[in-house]
């Protein structure tokens, strides 16, 4: 029985302070993009 509260208790607190911990760590700079530097296709379509 204590496994099971453990595994809840990890799964539902540590497992989403863990992941906001490393995203404030890390910053998600790598994955950021401005919208001006946007390169998709909206950004491609040219008036003719």
């Amino acid at each position: 029985m204590g496994g099971m509260i453990a595994a809840t208790v990890i799964g539902v607190f540590l497992v989403p302070l863990l992941f906001v911990t490393v995203r404030r760590i890390f910053k998600g700079g790598a994955a950021r993009q401005d919208a001006s530097t946007d390169t998709g296709p909206e950004a491609t379509i040219h008036d003719n």
